[in-house]
């Protein structure tokens, strides 16, 4: 699963264009080609290939590469700026993006999230590290999800689509995160060979479900993939 790579959501919009206008849509092009087209570089436009490839709006063939039949609508509508028709189908693309239904899951799972936090997370099941390009690029990511309606923003917090209005399904809260150095939980960075004790409280009330609860012990584990670190659950009623 990959991201765009130090790129806003226009400049990737830019390259699919790009690519249409290179005649992708008919035959396979270079990346140079669509990059003229666009108007960056070679360089920047070939490192956002492998995302465009993985979301299914390119397919490589050789060294070069044509748009699918979504992308060649998407690059289409996003041409004509037409974007209500290039919302749609950049759903039916994204719904079928494994990074794009694990990140609405999460939401779905966790209830609201800040920006920062989904970008984190965008981070985390892309496997690249926590650098301002990245987190560039996982922004570009997060607003191809909010341009398609996958999800919403409101008050500086992410939604699932309707989320806001579900009633007798809180969203499970972590009130209490301990680590022996002061570091969030989604930043988890210690010199290896080192142990250390991580001790998280979660707050719940008597509408979450058991099926959520262990939604989010699932959720808190795969953030704490480092080797020395155990994870162990008490129940307390």
């Amino acid at each position: 699963m990959s991201i765009p790579t130090r790129v806003s959501m226009n400049k990737i919009n830019d390259l699919i264009r790009g690519f249409l206008l290179s005649g992708a849509d008919e035959g396979v092009v270079s990346v140079s080609d669509a990059a003229d087209r666009a108007g960056m570089t070679s360089d920047l436009a070939s490192r956002q290939t492998r995302f465009l490839c993985d979301s299914g709006i390119l397919i490589k063939e050789g060294m070069k590469f044509r748009l699918t039949e979504d992308g060649v609508n998407y690059a289409r509508f996003v041409d004509w700026n037409q974007d209500e028709s290039a919302k749609k189908i950049l759903s039916d693309i994204l719904s079928r993006y494994e990074l794009a239904t694990k990140i609405v899951h999460f939401i779905r799972v966790t209830g609201p999230v800040s920006r920062d936090d989904l970008i984190r997370r965008v981070g985390v099941l892309s496997n690249v590290p926590s650098t301002p390009m990245h987190a560039t690029g996982a922004g570009a990511f997060i607003d191809m999800l909010l341009f398609s309606g996958m999800i919403e923003e409101k008050d500086k917090n992410l939604y699932i689509v309707g989320q806001q209005q579900q009633t007798g399904d809180r969203p499970l809260a972590v009130t209490q995160v301990t680590k022996s150095r002061d570091t969030s939980l989604l930043e988890l960075e210690e010199p290896r060979g080192q142990r250390f004790s991580i001790n998280i409280t979660l707050n719940v009330d008597s509408q979450i479900t058991s099926t959520r609860l262990r939604e989010l012990i699932r959720i808190v584990k795969e953030e704490l993939q480092e080797p020395n670190i155990k994870v162990e659950e008490s129940n307390e009623e």
